[in-house]
C-alpha cells in the first residue's frame, strides 16, 4: 500500500509541475502589471525631484520596489533588471490597458517559453506596430497571446 501511495504522490507531483510553472509565470506577470501601473508615479516623482547618476534612473526604482516579490518567485536579479528596464524605457501606447496587456502578456509568455527551454525575442526588438496590431485584432486573452507568441520566436 505504501508503494502505491508513493507512486501516486510521484505521479501527482509530475502532473503538477506545469501547473506550478504556469502559476509562477502568472504571478510574475502580475508583478509586471504592478510595475507598469507604478511607472507613471515613479517617473513623475523623478521629474519633480531629479536625482544624479544611477539614483536618477527610473528602472532602478522599479526594480527596487518589486525586488521582494520577484525574489519570492525566484526570478534571477538579471531578469528583474531586464523587466524594470523595459517597463521604464518602453512605451507602446497612451492607453494604460494596452500598455499593461503588452507587458504582462509578453513576460507571461516568455516565462512559459523559458520553462520549456526556449528563448524569446527581447521586447525592445519587437516592432511596436506588430504588438499594437495583435492587441487591436484580438477578441480575447487567448487571441492576444497567440498573436504575441508568434512575435516571441527568435528569427533564425
Amino acid at each position: 500500500m505504501a508503494r502505491v501511495l508513493t507512486t501516486l504522490a510521484m505521479v501527482a507531483a509530475i502532473w503538477s509541475v506545469p501547473a506550478l510553472a504556469a502559476d509562477k509565470c502568472q504571478k510574475i506577470a502580475d508583478v509586471v502589471f504592478e510595475e507598469v501601473a507604478s511607472r507613471a508615479v515613479v517617473l513623475d516623482n523623478l521629474k519633480k525631484d531629479p536625482k544624479e547618476g544611477p539614483l536618477g534612473e527610473p528602472w532602478r526604482y522599479l526594480a527596487f520596489m518589486f525586488t521582494d516579490e520577484m525574489d519570492k518567485l525566484k526570478v534571477p536579479i538579471e531578469k528583474q533588471h531586464e523587466i524594470a528596464r523595459s517597463v521604464a524605457g518602453l512605451t507602446f501606447s497612451d492607453n494604460p490597458e494596452i500598455e499593461t496587456d503588452i507587458f504582462t502578456e509578453y513576460y507571461y509568455l516568455t516565462c512559459k517559453r523559458e520553462t520549456q527551454g526556449e528563448s524569446s525575442t527581447p521586447l525592445a526588438s519587437i516592432d511596436p506596430k506588430s504588438l499594437l496590431s495583435c492587441w487591436d485584432s484580438a477578441s480575447s486573452r487567448a487571441d492576444f497571446q497567440g498573436c504575441v507568441g508568434k512575435l516571441l520566436i527568435p528569427a533564425q
